[in-house]
């Protein structure tokens, strides 16, 4: 490449970033996907470097390192901000020599790559001449000494002896122990890919067990240091990824109380159980968590090119935190019009306060608050802590995933297997096909690799596929009361052989999975569903509520088998499955408001995220001032007072589709010229990506609000929150008549 073709004033030096991500995976995509070569967006860098700095008390002075560079994108960002502090700490533009200084005293970097290092000095210099306010003569602008070895080094040595794969560099011992405790701010976007044995490598899975060790022990190293309550020694790195260690050792790097920015895999918020989940509790209790801004619901878009998982940017202070701290968790909702540019909003319901010890006691409670709100989150309180999982280990029942054919592994006589009928989910209906084949003669074998134990197969028999699907019209289980039947390991299956009315049981299951009430359970409480991933694991089935059926009224239990047998012939009666469901498990009427509210707009599919982005209707406006007002007319009960809730009729003249509004006052206004004001306040809302606006009308004439024009916004729970604003902020807008 001849860079004296480059005309750097017109080229973002972020874009030096992004060439090297695409000439790492075209020179060695393997390589590449191996040590996480992937380019951190200018936006999402600008964030985390902002959102640092604001956190520092002396700005000016700040000592920044960003550990995995790259092509140093944080470097630069962190110096322009560097440069700016100085600017206003002096009141002058600061010359070359203090641009050097700042230079080559604040800002490091570590990488593992050559053509990364190089990528960053170049880019380095570049800024370094570009905020110089003199520019000539030309050799004035000479720096002094190579940035290498004092501003940006090289710690890929451990890898010279040509091996490929993970290498450990910062992470290792080659990073001075002088340099622990010497940084203002650490901000970086880490690798994240978890350790793998490479398809060619005899000793593959020795060294990625050895890799995790090292990860486990820099780990363990850095909790130690820390007065927390912890156990340091119990500590193990999850699932051979290399993210956590990198955060741990940003912890040695950094002084105490000083600052961490990085962007990292949402799959830390996301998971519930295991090791992952006593990793984030790690995490939560010996470092003060600040924010999180969880983009998972914003990946496969532009806002991160060519990222297809979910990320998340983390702030935290180094320093233990107090019992009962709180941080700020952001969730920006996707709407595919401004992440097909880059953009997102924050919306005013998508940003919480979240306890550190809600988190702990509740894993769950970030995914929820990540898809709906914290109505969802009391919804999911109030079920019934019985669940599937209890119920099955109590009765001694047996479920499990379905056998594995596991063609070119080690194989196990598959006996009872051979004379069963084999379950292909069908093309239309909801019930087993009748013609399926007999898995000895589909499959030419008598045996697999994981055949499962004979007792999964046996009925009354539920049977659930990982992928749900999108909508109802994919079956979401499978019914089979009188027969065995085989199934493989993208299914489920949930037997009630030997138990007292075992029909009851498995058409229940059958039911409840087919309800929009575990289809809410799922996506607020699964790791998987709406999440990375389109399917459910078999943990989602076991955590629901299940009441033992057979207490139920006899009633009851007939509607139950009722139902099933309607639904396998195709009939479809959803209504009836919900309130069944709803009853079961002991919720009302607003429960249930808000759980279709949230299935029918926050799912993760894209037919419903074209549904959450679609105009309202005249029936949604509707339905939502009659809600607002209902909700709100028992604030007024005592003063016999009226509220009346009604939309703002707009003319297509105006220009501002994008918004709708309704106004919340004491009496039917009637007609008003809304259309100078509306249009000023949907310009300033515009400024800053609101969603909700809310003005009070002078002279106690009430409120005007203000929703973006989207059915997301318009539900009625959205109308139940606006209520609860209402009443919390805004009731002296509503005046007291006298009597």
């Amino acid at each position: 490449m001849d860079w004296d073709d480059l005309n750097f004033a017109h080229i973002p030096i972020g874009v030096l970033s992004q060439v090297y991500e695409s000439f790492s995976h075209q020179w060695d995509e393997e390589q590449a996907q191996e040590t996480s070569v992937h380019y951190t967006p200018r936006t999402l860098a600008r964030i985390l470097v902002d959102e640092a700095f604001s956190g520092v008390d002396n700005r000016a002075e700040a000592v920044v390192l960003d550990p995995a560079c790259g092509a140093g994108v944080f470097l630069v960002l962190a110096f322009r901000r560097l440069v700016h502090e100085h600017w206003k700490k002096v009141g002058n533009r600061p010359d070359t020599r203090a641009i050097q200084r700042i230079l080559y005293r604040q800002l490091r970097g570590f990488e593992i790559s050559e053509s990364a290092l190089r990528l960053s000095a170049l880019a380095l210099y570049i800024t370094a001449i570009e905020v110089n306010g003199t520019q000539r003569p030309p050799r004035s602008l000479k720096f002094p000494r190579p940035l290498r070895g004092e501003v940006l080094f090289d710690f890929g040595h451990d890898n010279s002896d040509g091996k490929r794969g993970f290498v450990l560099g910062s992470l290792g011992d080659q990073v001075p122990a002088a340099l622990n405790g010497t940084f203002d701010i650490v901000v970086t976007n880490p690798p994240w890919t978890r350790l793998r044995a490479g398809r060619n490598e005899v000793d593959g899975p020795k060294l990625v067990t050895e890799i995790n060790a090292e990860f486990t022990a820099i780990s363990r190293r850095a909790l130690k240091a820390r007065r927390w309550l912890g156990t340091a020694d119990e500590y193990e790195n999850p699932d051979h990824n290399p993210d956590f260690p990198f955060l741990w050792r940003a912890t040695e790097w950094v002084r105490p109380g000083g600052l961490i920015a990085m962007a990292l895999p949402a799959r830390i918020i996301l998971k519930q159980a295991g090791k992952g989940k006593e990793a984030r509790d790690t995490l939560l209790r010996a470092v003060t968590v600040t924010g999180i801004l969880n983009g998972s619901d914003l990946e496969k878009t532009p806002v991160w090119p060519n990222m297809d998982l979910p990320f998340m940017l983390l702030f935290a202070r180094n320093a233990v935190p107090k019992p009962d701290h709180t941080f700020h968790f952001v969730t920006p909702i996707r709407e595919n019009r401004l992440s097909s540019i880059g953009q997102f909003r924050v919306d005013y319901k998508s940003a919480e306060m979240v306890s550190v010890q809600e988190v702990i006691d509740k894993p769950w409670l970030l995914k929820a608050l990540a898809v709906g709100t914290t109505l969802d989150v009391d919804v999911i309180e109030r079920l019934p802590h019985n669940s599937v999982r209890e119920f099955w280990r109590t009765e001694h029942l047996y479920s499990g995933e379905g056998y594995h054919l596991g063609a070119g592994l080690k194989q196990y006589p598959a006996d009872h297997l051979v004379q069963l009928r084999d379950l292909e989910i069908p093309e239309n209906g909801f019930g087993v096909p009748d013609d399926l084949e007999v898995w000895g003669v589909r499959h030419q074998r008598r045996t697999a690799h994981m055949p499962r134990n004979s007792k999964l197969y046996q009925p009354p028999l539920a049977i659930v596929p990982q992928a749900q699907g999108e909508n109802r019209a994919t079956p979401k289980a499978f019914l089979s009361l009188a027969s065995a039947l085989a199934f493989s390991q993208s299914f489920y299956g949930f037997s009630a052989a030997g138990a007292e009315q075992g029909d009851v049981i498995s058409a229940l299951i059958y039911l409840l999975v087919h309800s929009s009430l575990f289809q809410h359970f799922c996506l607020m409480r699964s790791s998987r569903q709406g999440a990375s991933y389109r399917t459910i694991l078999k943990e989602d089935i076991e955590g629901f509520p299940f009441q033992d059926p057979r207490k139920l009224p006899s009633e009851v239990r007939a509607r139950i088998l009722n139902l099933a047998q309607s639904l396998e012939r195709n009939e479809q009666p959803w209504d009836e499955i919900d309130k069944l469901v709803f009853e079961i498990c002991g919720l009302d009427e607003h429960d249930e408001v808000v759980v279709r509210d949230t299935v029918t707009y926050c799912g993760p599919y894209r037919s419903v995220r074209e549904r959450a982005e679609s105009p309202i209707t005249p029936d949604i406006s509707k339905s939502f001032c009659e809600y607002l007002e209902a909700m709100m007319q028992p604030l007024f009960g005592l003063t016999d007072q009226r509220v009346v809730v009604q939309p703002v009729d707009q003319d297509p003249g105006w220009g501002i589709p994008a918004w709708q509004f309704v106004t919340v006052a004491m009496s039917n206004r009637g007609s008003t010229n809304w259309r100078g004001f509306l249009t000023k306040i949907t310009a300033e809302a515009n400024k800053t990506g609101a969603s909700r606006v809310v003005v009070r009308i002078p002279q106690g004439g009430g409120l005007l609000i203000g929703i973006i024009n989207q059915q997301r916004f318009w539900t009625r729970s959205r109308a139940w929150l606006c209520s609860l604003h209402i009443e919390q902020n805004h009731l002296n807008a509503f005046p007291v008549e006298a009597k």
